[in-house]
């Protein structure tokens, strides 16, 4: 009599079948693969640390932009208004050829000279910054 047919294993004993890799139940399908480290999610912690860090950078970009530049005059448009000034409040209608230095700074309190012309003679006016919106004081020609 011949029954079913029976695979090779120990009499009595149940056998399993096996991979390629020789390990019990390896083939598709299983969730775990030997030798390989399942991937750890990231948690919520991590998540909102790293949110943080981001919004925490871009604020010390921003800072850097708006306040750690410094504000400083455009040369050719503070001439001109040192020559506007020279004309309407001293009543010097020849005032002409304004030079002022380059880039300065527009911090309150901060001063520095111009040379120009008056009647053909080369004269100097200090100016001197009186707030944080560059406004500013022209002194007298000398």
């Amino acid at each position: 009599m011949t029954g079913p047919a029976q695979q090779p294993g120990t009499p009595g004993q149940p056998t399993h079948p096996t991979s390629s890799a020789g390990t019990p139940y390896g083939g598709f399908g299983t969730f775990e693969q030997p030798g390989r480290p399942r991937r750890r999610r990231i948690g919520k912690p991590h998540l909102i640390g790293a949110a943080i860090g981001l919004v925490l950078a871009a604020a010390g970009g921003v800072w850097l932009f708006c306040w750690a530049s410094e504000t400083v005059y455009k040369q050719q448009s503070l001439e001109s208004e040192v020559v506007e000034v020279l004309r309407e409040h001293y009543g010097e209608p020849t005032a002409s050829k304004v030079s002022c230095p380059a880039d300065e700074p527009a911090d309150p309190g901060h001063t520095f000279t111009c040379s120009l012309r008056i009647s053909g003679q080369q004269k100097v006016v200090q100016l001197r910054v009186l707030d944080d919106n560059s406004r500013f004081a022209v002194g007298a020609p000398r």
